[in-house]
């Protein structure tokens, strides 16, 4: 429940912290998430086969431990604007909202350990179509994730990023940290490891459908 609880929370604050040019679709609580197709595959560190549409964040090779991994696919069966997945250390954990419309255009997913104890914070993946930031006290600066052009935002001199946003063809993916600073630098190994899986499949860019959006089978 205390999980639920932080998860709600994380949400509502990336809304909203995105509110410039955010969708006007609300995104359910976490009493009403819908189910999306999830793909587990315990102990197998293979990531998916990299194709067009599809970038990862920070590197594409980073070395993971001897942990079993789970592969996860947040791919919406009606369709969305852009499917996510990602790979977890069998000690952590995700749950996920998605806004109402169809296709889906704004996904927000937790991850967390699973650790009753450290149950503190979450990080955030999300896509949002019409995505922005905005709001006094933010200082954003250039960086890259793998290659593409990004944007690490900082608000009100926090000692750690509270968003890296990509730019250009893939605008509307990033990632936002809900952690706090003794949080994430305890688990700051982990998060790197975990951030490498993280993919963005982009199907659809401004209402236009770049591509069949069924997503592998």
């Amino acid at each position: 429940m205390k999980k639920r609880i932080l998860l709600t929370v994380c949400f509502i604050m990336l809304l909203c912290m995105a509110g410039c040019g955010s969708p006007s679709a609300d995104i359910p609580d976490g009493e009403e998430f819908q189910t999306v197709r999830a793909i587990s595959a315990r102990g197998d560190n293979e990531e998916p086969e990299a194709d067009d549409g599809i970038i990862s964040a920070i590197g594409d090779n980073a070395q993971q431990d001897q942990k079993a991994w789970e592969k996860v696919v947040i791919a919406p069966p009606e369709g969305a604007y852009c499917n996510i997945f990602f790979s977890l250390p069998e000690d952590w954990d995700y749950s996920w909202a998605q806004s109402e419309d169809v296709p889906v255009s704004s996904i927000s997913i937790g991850i967390y350990p699973k650790a009753e104890g450290d149950a503190k914070g979450c990080i955030a993946i999300k896509y949002a179509e019409g995505f922005g930031v905005c709001g006094t006290g933010l200082e954003s600066v250039e960086t890259t994730f793998n290659g593409h052009v990004a944007y690490k935002g900082t608000y009100d001199d926090h000692p750690y990023w509270d968003f890296i946003s990509l730019s250009g063809e893939y605008r509307g993916c990033s990632i936002w940290n809900y952690a706090g600073e003794t949080w994430y630098d305890k688990y700051q190994e982990e998060l790197e490891e975990i951030f490498a899986t993280v993919k963005f499949e982009l199907l659809i860019r401004d209402g236009v459908p770049l591509k069949d959006s069924s997503f592998g089978d």
